[in-house]
């Protein structure tokens, strides 16, 4: 007896370091311990770096992979990241047409015009669609000044929203927060359900400092660390913690790293061609420190 056909619908997924990618990882393998076969379209390059390219074809944790070409070119501009957005979930309305057997769509928000794929989906192959909501556009993009709230594309990406919406069987949130957001949107309370986002403490180990081989490589003998670790977005606060290394770069005893990518990393940058820090990194990583702690 052949097993139901669940597709999944995501632009980043494992090796693949961003977020989204790690958990919508941990729920295909879910399904497939639940008995379904799992299908994942995703992107074939990495999201920060498009230079990373996996394999076309894979199967991990029995979850079989289908990476899509020309679906990411990276985060140079809100433009360049569009057009792989779009190429990406093109390819995947397409081949999703072609799935025998087919039960079922998860759908998160990766890339952020990932409902619209759903609404075709379910709609062209007449399945329920899962939408996992892992962020809040264009709410994000308002709150960032990007796009005004009464803009054109704004009411043109929440009319999308409301569509996904409609169309979901069930709707996934991360806190109650999110929740009203959505429900301010359209009326979901019988469909919506709150999942918090949950750590890897399973793969989590300590490691005595004379045996981590991270900080022989990168952190000075008794240097006590301040890291901020992964997407250096405008969403996110990382000018308090740049603010704080300025203020304390004249403090011997301490370090601190960057690690990540994304359109904030240039805020990075610019404090180190001011001369506050001096560099040290990878295309994927800023690593940066005190001139005083070198």
């Amino acid at each position: 007896m052949k097993r139901p056909v669940f597709l999944i619908v995501s632009q980043v997924y494992t090796p693949d370091p961003a977020s989204v990618g790690q958990h919508v990882t941990d729920a295909a393998a879910e399904m497939v311990r639940r008995g379904y076969c799992v299908v994942v379209f995703t992107s074939a390059r990495g999201y920060d770096d498009p230079a990373q390219v996996y394999p076309a074809r894979e199967m991990r944790d029995g979850v079989d992979v289908c990476r899509l070409p020309l679906s990411s070119f990276g985060k140079s501009s809100i433009s360049v990241r569009v057009l792989g957005q779009v190429l990406f979930l093109a390819q995947a309305v397409w081949r999703s047409l072609f799935l025998r057997g087919l039960c079922g769509v998860m759908i998160p928000t990766s890339p952020p015009f990932c409902g619209v794929a759903g609404v075709l989906v379910g709609r062209l192959r007449r399945v329920p669609v899962k939408y996992w909501v892992m962020d809040l556009n264009p709410d994000q993009m308002v709150a960032m000044g990007i796009l005004r709230e009464k803009s054109f594309l704004v009411r043109l990406f929440d009319c999308g929203n409301r569509a996904i919406l409609r169309t979901a069987s069930d709707i996934i949130v991360l806190d109650r927060f999110m929740r009203e957001r959505v429900r301010r949107k359209l009326d979901v309370d019988a469909k919506i359900v709150t999942m918090p986002p949950w750590p890897h403490g399973d793969q989590i180990a300590d490691i005595p400092h004379a045996e981590n081989p991270f900080r022989h490589e990168h952190v000075p003998d008794g240097k006590l660390v301040m890291m901020y670790s992964g997407n250096h977005s405008n969403a996110n606060p990382i000018g308090t913690l740049l603010d704080a290394a300025e203020r304390l770069q004249a403090d011997p005893r301490l370090l601190v790293l960057c690690v990540g990518g994304g359109n904030g990393k240039q805020d990075v940058e610019q404090r180190i061609r001011r001369g506050v820090t001096t560099i040290k990194g990878k295309q994927q990583e800023i690593l940066f420190r005190h001139r005083t702690a070198d």
